[in-house]
């Protein structure tokens, strides 16, 4: 069962939301207080979106954050799935049910498109299961000194 939490409802959520954006974004400890605030702040106010899938036993089994965004030039709607986590692996069609509810939540929202960003080659798996194209690749050179 996938549920987008209220925004009432992100505090109950908060220490797995803290959880599973670390890990994914690997926030280095020094900015991880500001992040948190920020992703709090985002939360609360609703720019952006949590979504939690329960098991049969109504436990929490994965997190994802989305967030809108609008192309400056066209005027298009966009839903980024920002965080994508899980706490056990979890069966292909499980993630079409979840992606299902993604798809209908953009399409209620006027979004033309959904993205997502990830260096995990089962996300990319599972983004191309779900009819998602590779639009593009990102490259990071960490610079000596910075931390």
């Amino acid at each position: 069962m996938v549920i987008k939490l209220l925004p009432s409802q992100i505090p109950i959520f908060w220490e797995a939301i803290k959880f599973a954006v670390v890990s994914v974004d690997e926030v280095i400890e020094k900015d991880r207080e500001a992040y948190l605030n920020l992703l709090l702040h985002s939360l609360l106010n609703s720019k952006s979106q949590c979504f939690v899938r329960l098991n049969e036993e109504r436990r929490l089994s994965a997190l994802f954050i989305t967030r809108f965004s609008i192309n400056k030039v066209t005027g298009e709607k966009n839903l980024s799935i920002r965080i994508l986590y899980s706490w056990k692996r979890s069966q292909d069609e499980e993630w079409k049910d979840t992606f299902a509810v993604i798809k209908k939540f953009a399409e209620h929202e006027g979004c033309t498109d959904i993205t997502f960003r990830s260096k995990n080659p089962r996300i990319w798996h599972l983004g191309e299961i779900m009819g998602f194209k590779e639009s593009s690749r990102a490259f990071t050179l960490r610079m000596e000194g910075s931390q």
